[in-house]
């Protein structure tokens, strides 16, 4: 019988254990899933918190065919921005920038007042290969190319993080919707329910 009762007293210890280390693993889970939100709560309300400059005056404008010039002769309702700064101006995030194409033609077909707006902002020694990309990386648009940071210095509170660098601006330039359409099915719908309302 005492062998029985201390077998028993073992199990039960041995459950205790596992429990509890099964209660704190979840409670890590959880804080950290929860400071993980706030996190991103934060910096989207930062982003949020005044509008954006765009400084596109300050950057050249090229194309797949060179330097050129866009002229908005009525200002958009929306502007979708995608910037790709220093960290991310690699020529392989740049030749891949023609999976925008579709959103394009789709603003264009709608004759929507959504207008796409690529900032990239390449280290010095990445400008000659930024510039080859955008005139072979097929984007039916014009990217303003940032050599001076200008839009970095003019908006200190745009996350450093890839996930904050492409949002929805209103004809305010303020910040509605900060995410990739292309890589998020949700923000895409949520930018077809306010834009092409």
């Amino acid at each position: 019988m005492v062998v029985d009762y201390n077998i028993s007293n073992y199990k039960v210890y041995k459950m205790k254990i596992i429990v509890c280390i099964f209660n704190a693993i979840v409670c890590g889970v959880i804080l950290v899933g929860c400071s993980d939100n706030h996190d991103i709560e934060e910096k989207i309300s930062s982003l949020q918190s005044q509008p954006i400059k765009l400084c596109l005056d300050e950057m050249r404008c090229r194309n797949k065919y060179g330097d050129t010039v866009v002229v908005d002769s009525v200002k958009p309702r929306y502007r979708m921005v995608v910037y790709v700064d220093s960290s991310a101006c690699s020529p392989y995030t740049l030749d891949k920038m023609f999976v925008w194409n579709e959103s394009i033609k789709k603003a264009r077909r709608q004759d929507s007042m959504l207008k796409y707006v690529f900032i990239v902002a390449p280290k010095p020694e990445q400008i000659e290969d930024a510039y080859l990309s955008i005139e072979s990386n097929g984007l039916d648009s014009p990217v303003y190319v940032d050599t001076a940071y200008a839009f970095r210095k003019a908006n200190p509170h745009l996350p450093d993080e890839r996930m904050y660098h492409s949002f929805l601006l209103d004809e305010k330039d303020s910040v509605v919707i900060v995410g990739n359409p292309i890589e998020n099915p949700k923000i895409d719908s949520l930018i077809n329910v306010i834009v092409y309302k």
